[in-house]
């Protein structure tokens, strides 16, 4: 089990199947914001920022990142408690995703992933004293990695 183990343990009990590694995420930028400006950055953004077209996933405040053995799954968290909550935002095969970019930021590890049918989306998670979310994101990129066959018939893995 790759990270923490009391993560896995938690989101598996919340969605009742295994889960191999899981992690809590932000969405990209909310980092830096939350340093440059504190609490009050956050919360402009909460009330002006954006708002996500229904076809897009939404990685919004603290969600949890949960790898299952076929699939990834995003939840949303519980504001005060931190703990999973409701039923998830994105539940994503590892065939579904063309291209996994991690990017190491100063404070932050930022991954940004895009799935095949084009959408894209990103999200960041602490550097400094993280050790299950690096482990998390690895094995993120290796479950997705694209293989492709060259002429000869031995498989290469594409690099990131």
């Amino acid at each position: 089990m790759a990270g923490h183990a009391k993560n896995a343990r938690i989101v598996s009990a919340h969605l009742h199947t295994q889960v191999d590694a899981a992690t809590t995420i932000t969405r990209a930028g909310q980092a830096k914001v939350m340093v440059c400006t504190g609490g009050i950055g956050l919360l402009a953004i909460a009330l002006f920022g954006r708002k996500p077209a229904a076809n897009e996933i939404a990685v919004r405040g603290r969600t949890w990142l949960a790898l299952l053995p076929e699939s990834f799954v995003l939840i949303g968290s519980d504001p005060l408690r931190g703990r999973p909550r409701k039923e998830p935002i994105a539940s994503i095969s590892y065939r579904e995703v063309a291209a996994v970019e991690a990017t190491r930021k100063l404070i932050t590890r930022r991954v940004t992933v895009t799935l095949h049918d084009g959408r894209a989306f990103s999200f960041e998670a602490p550097r400094l004293n993280n050790k299950d979310g690096a482990e998390a994101f690895e094995l993120l990129r290796r479950r997705c990695l694209p293989v492709t066959a060259p002429a000869s018939g031995a498989q290469v893995v594409a690099p990131l």
